[in-house]
Parts: C-alpha cells; structure tokens; sequence
C-alpha cells in the first residue's frame, strides 16, 4: 500500500488565478513556515473548490489545503529539462486564523 497525502496550513502568496475552460480551475502560491523557514507551494484545485477559492481568497487569506503532490516535466524551448512541483487538492479550506500571521516575506518580497 501507499499513499499520496499532503497537508499544508499557511497563507496564499498570490491571488488565485482561474483557466479560461469548461472546468473551473483556481492556481495559487502558498506559503508554509517550519522552524522559521518559509517554503513556497504551488497549489492547483478543481470544480467547486476551484470557485469557492476564486470567491473567498486572495492574497495573505489563510488556508488548510488537502492534496496530492505532483510532478511533471518536459523539454522547454531551450532544450533543457523543466520540472514542476504541484499540491493538487481535493480540499481547501478557510478563514480567520488567530495563532499566527502571515510570514514576513510574504507581504511584499515574493520569490515568483
């Protein structure tokens, strides 16, 4: 047996961003802070969770998403190898949190 989970808590980095398709699609980066260090997740979610992401969050919004992590790479124009590292979620989750704030950097200074 094996398992494919990913639980992250923290604050988007990014408004959410919504594809032009049928299926409604929300992308989004978040941040996460472990022992003072912030790490940056690219989030991506489907349907209804997709639309009550587009509706409710923006940037600094806090979340627990629930996911799996993906990975994919391809050629790029350059002919160098590209890699991409996803939470696809099934879940996202929101609202006040009042243990913690955003992380410092994560105000003006983002990395994308």
């Amino acid at each position: 047996m094996s398992i494919n989970k990913v639980i992250l808590t923290g604050y988007l980095g990014t408004d959410p961003k919504s594809n032009e398709g049928a299926t409604p699609v929300a992308k989004f980066r978040m941040a996460t802070e472990d022992m003072g260090k912030t790490e940056w997740h690219s989030v991506v979610c489907f349907n209804k969770q997709a639309e009550n992401v587009l509706k409710y969050l923006t940037k600094g919004s806090y979340a627990e998403v629930e996911g799996r992590i993906s990975y994919d790479s391809w050629e790029g124009k350059d002919g160098q190898k590209k890699y991409k590292t996803e939470i696809l979620a099934h879940r996202v989750g929101f609202g006040p949190k009042t243990s913690s704030a955003p992380p410092k950097d994560a105000e003006d200074d983002i990395p994308f």
